[in-house]
């Protein structure tokens, strides 16, 4: 009885453990299954942008004489930034226009042309900071004028810098608000912006930093610039814009938030920080100055071509301290009054740029001391846009030739 109680533990042992083993072994190999599907998934995915970033260099097409630079430069923003449809222009100093255009199948099949509106984002800003210089040489804003003066009902400020803001400040984005220390109202999806709605909240808030002290970008001096326009004209921003400049010629619209028929379909994949469901949460109206218009690329250019040919206003200014602390062969310090600035050395010629992103909502202007004006637009986030490769692209195959 001992030894057969014996070899009946042993027995009852080595099955436990052989049982052990195999769910240890069906456990890690469960694991691997699940391990090698993410895997193969990433890679797929991998794989499909490859395709895809392929089809899209395949499919750029450019204007007969466009310069060789034009089609270089969306392969680059295709195959580094992952944008796989775009739209570009350029105006040379003769008023001669090229264009460019690629796309991608992903896009519900919606074919891209020449025509196709995309949203422009911060190049919104170009049009309200001319609005406000031109408004300066009829007389109706002085730029050396505090903001607060053409706003007499508001009194009693928690933070009485803000009365030491000037126009000059707003246009150069040297006001006091830095989005990094407080809230952009735009983004801020738990309550209404008070921006451009309710310019009395500027009493009730505190600056980041004392105006004029220094260069801050930031989404509220432009909205506010918005809001002096409709003050002094008696009208409100859309309406005074689009009849002043007549963009309904150039097809150029303000968004309301959801997109036209003719409008590109966006690609959220790189888009981390705006996907489709918050995009759709902007208050589009109060975004208007800041970042409401949509057309084509080649529109837009027209446009601006237009006004910046027949006009005498100084849009490429930079004013008081701005113009002392720039460092002009240094991207994104020098902020004039509608541009920045860039000079890789006093040598060589100037160029003037904008950069525009609202989620996957991508876009460029470059203006160069020639007259050439390039307009830029894609359908994706510019994961780059912070190392100004674009901006860099453009200067060296461009200005410097």
């Amino acid at each position: 009885m001992g030894r057969t109680a014996w070899l009946f533990c042993k027995n009852k042992k080595m099955v436990k453990d052989s049982l052990s083993r195999k769910l240890i072994f069906f456990v890690l190999l469960i694991l691997f299954v699940y391990l090698a599907i993410f895997v193969t998934k990433i890679g797929e995915r991998t794989l499909a942008r490859i395709v895809l970033s392929k089809i899209s260099e395949d499919s750029i097409r450019c204007d007969t004489l466009a310069p060789k630079w034009m089609p270089m430069l969306l392969k680059e923003i295709i195959q580094k930034d992952d944008i796989l449809t775009n739209q570009l222009v350029y105006i040379d100093s003769h008023s001669n226009k090229y264009g460019c255009i690629s796309s991608s199948s992903i896009f519900k099949v919606k074919k891209i042309n020449h025509n196709t509106r995309f949203k422009y984002a911060s190049l919104t800003k170009v049009l309200t900071h001319y609005v406000v210089l031109d408004l300066a040489k009829q007389k109706k804003i002085n730029l050396e004028d505090g903001f607060t003066e053409y706003f007499p009902e508001l009194n009693s400020f928690k933070d009485k810098r803000i009365k030491k803001i000037k126009v000059f400040d707003l246009l150069q984005h040297r006001s006091g608000f830095d989005h990094k220390k407080s809230q952009d109202p735009f983004f801020d999806f738990n309550q209404k912006p008070w921006c451009a709605y309710d310019v009395h909240h500027l009493t009730k808030i505190t600056l980041d930093f004392d105006p004029d002290a220094q260069y801050c970008y930031d989404n509220r001096n432009t909205c506010l610039l918005g809001v002096l326009i409709e003050r002094v004209t008696g009208k409100s921003f859309r309406e005074y814009i689009i009849d002043r400049y007549n963009l309904d010629a150039y097809n150029i619209k303000f968004s309301d938030g959801d997109n036209f028929v003719d409008e590109v379909d966006y690609d959220f994949l790189n888009s981390y920080f705006l996907d489709e469901k918050k995009l759709k949460k902007i208050d589009f109206y109060a975004l208007s100055a800041v970042g409401g218009l949509t057309g084509s690329a080649e529109n837009l250019a027209l446009q601006l071509h237009a006004m910046f040919m027949n006009s005498d206003l100084d849009i490429f200014a930079t004013f008081g301290k701005a113009k002392s602390q720039c460092q002009i062969n240094d991207f994104g310090t020098c902020n004039g009054v509608v541009f920045r600035s860039y000079q890789k050395s006093q040598e060589l010629a100037k160029m003037y740029y904008r950069v525009g992103s609202l989620g996957p909502a991508s876009s460029l202007l470059a203006v160069t001391e020639q007259n050439e004006v390039i307009v830029w637009v894609g359908n994706g986030f510019n994961r780059r846009v912070d190392q100004h490769f674009i901006d860099q692209f453009l200067y060296e195959h461009v200005v410097q030739q």
